[in-house]
């Protein structure tokens, strides 16, 4: 037997004999109410990808060492609090998926995962992450939005691959120099935290097509951005800003821009200018009945508006 699915079957325990399958390539072990693992687990060294999102996993047993085949390996919504050093022994993975536990301490050792191109560590209790992420140089997804970080790790700007990085809901205060140089993202997350200004070498981020930078304290735009020209989704609600300048006529391929829950009274009518533009969202603005009307005017008939009159607030 190569692959073995069982999701969603309310299984609390897995039988000893399960270590039996040795030529287990693939188990989907989801949605289950799992709280362990059988020590044989260790012994499927030929299973490449194992998926044991939402169980009730609290400790996983010493024996995955023995999973030295694993490329893919999911624990997303468990109750785990801390991982054993074998883990760290598994120099195959590509792919490791620990978003909503109870993790607050990342070993130095996760620099062994080499081939590592997709890692999310979001929605835990991290306060610091270590430098040793920096080497991960195949990283091409990063997620650790929902944590308690102050800083990004030192080294981030190493990883050069990578195309998506998300920060959402921490308490980041600034962004570290050298993550500017990751020229190669194609979408920023940023929103919850607690920057106050964007950077200007945002500009160097000439690949992006989606920019979330969201629930800040921003008051101003740099011009730069209006320059990343491949921008297809624009996400600024709840920051403070009172204006939007007429540059916003560059981003040609924008379809989506969410506005809302800013000080905007008006928009430039260089608005008009976005031919590609789908859904306009301003709700929570100032914007009157007839600047609504002139922006419904000037944006393709396609275009979806979501807005609140000021005067109905």
């Amino acid at each position: 037997m190569a692959f073995i699915y069982l999701n969603n079957n309310n299984l609390n325990k897995l039988p000893s004999q399960f270590g039996n399958l040795k030529n287990l390539s693939t188990a989907l072990l989801a949605n289950n109410k799992l709280r362990s693992l059988p020590n044989t687990v260790g012994n499927l060294t030929k299973l490449t990808s194992l998926n044991l999102t939402h169980n009730n996993l609290d400790s996983l047993p010493k024996e995955i060492e023995g999973l030295n085949a694993i490329e893919s390996l999911a624990l997303d919504s468990n109750n785990l609090v801390k991982l054993p050093d074998e883990i760290w022994k598994l120099k195959d993975l590509k792919s490791l998926n620990l978003r909503k536990n109870r993790l607050t301490n990342l070993s130095k050792q996760i620099g062994n995962f080499e081939k590592l191109t997709i890692l999310n560590l979001s929605i835990n209790e991290f306060d610091s992450l270590p430098k040793e992420i920096g080497p991960l140089s195949n990283l091409t997804f990063l997620d650790i939005g929902g944590n308690k970080l102050t800083h990004l790790p030192k080294g981030i700007g190493q990883l050069s691959n990578l195309k998506e990085l998300l920060l959402y809901k921490n308490s980041i205060t600034e962004l570290r120099e050298e993550m500017w140089q990751l020229n190669k993202l194609t979408k920023f997350e940023v929103g919850e935290n607690l920057i106050d200004s964007f950077s200007k070498k945002i500009g160097n981020f000439k690949e992006l097509t989606k920019l979330l930078w969201y629930n800040n304290k921003s008051k101003n735009i740099p011009s730069e951005i209006w320059k990343l020209k491949n921008l297809t989704l624009l996400y600024l609600p709840q920051n403070q800003l009172d204006s939007i300048p007429k540059e916003i006529k560059n981003l040609i391929n924008l379809k989506e821009l969410y506005l809302g829950n800013n000080n905007l009274t008006r928009l430039p009518n260089e608005i008009g200018e976005l031919k590609n533009l789908s859904l306009l969202n301003l709700r929570n603005n100032d914007i009157n009945e007839s600047e609504i009307n002139k922006i419904k005017v000037l944006l393709p008939k396609k275009c979806k508006i979501i807005y609140q009159i000021a005067d109905e607030k």
